[in-house]
């Protein structure tokens, strides 16, 4: 996938390039309200495999978050599967160009965020047990993470079609 014509950089590289059919980063459109959204995730040696090779992170993060601050965006999200440790690491290097991290990938379940590091980070927790809530407001004296939690996800949820079709294409 190209955005607007352009292979972005990432975290990952092949070739020199961003992987196909990856972007590191979208604009999207809430309300009146630009969101950037800036992807990463941690290395596997089993990527090697696919000629993929890392970038630095805090580099690939900086870059991405300040084009997007530059085309307009009001909040940037990074969206992480590095794992909280990397994320609490990164939060002090990306403070005035990122406003939160959403997490993954060591599936911790933080009720309430994590606010002890230089961004609010929010994780909930693995196997779509919980629905995480970030709420952010955006005035003329910038953004604001004003809340971080968690919902329980409940045997009775609803599903999705759709996701219930690619999964059962999988297995």
């Amino acid at each position: 996938l190209n955005v607007r014509g352009r292979e972005r950089e990432g975290s990952l590289e092949r070739d020199g390039e961003t992987p196909a059919g990856a972007v590191p980063s979208r604009m999207l459109q809430a309300g009146d309200i630009r969101v950037g959204v800036v992807g990463i995730t941690d290395y596997y040696p089993q990527y090697d495999g696919f000629g993929l090779t890392e970038r630095g992170r805090v580099t690939a993060v900086r870059r991405e978050a300040t084009r997007l601050r530059r085309e307009g965006a009001d909040v940037v999200v990074l969206l992480s599967h590095a794992g909280i440790n990397h994320d609490r690491g990164l939060s002090w290097s990306l403070r005035g160009l990122v406003d939160v991290i959403v997490g993954g990938h060591t599936h911790d379940l933080l009720l309430e965020g994590d606010r002890t590091q230089g961004l609010p980070i929010a994780q909930a927790g693995w196997n779509g047990e919980h629905l995480g809530r970030v709420r952010i407001e955006v005035d003329e004296d910038g953004v604001c993470v004003v809340d971080l939690r968690l919902e329980a996800v409940g045997p009775d949820a609803p599903q999705d079609p759709a996701v219930l079709a690619e999964w059962a294409a999988c297995v």
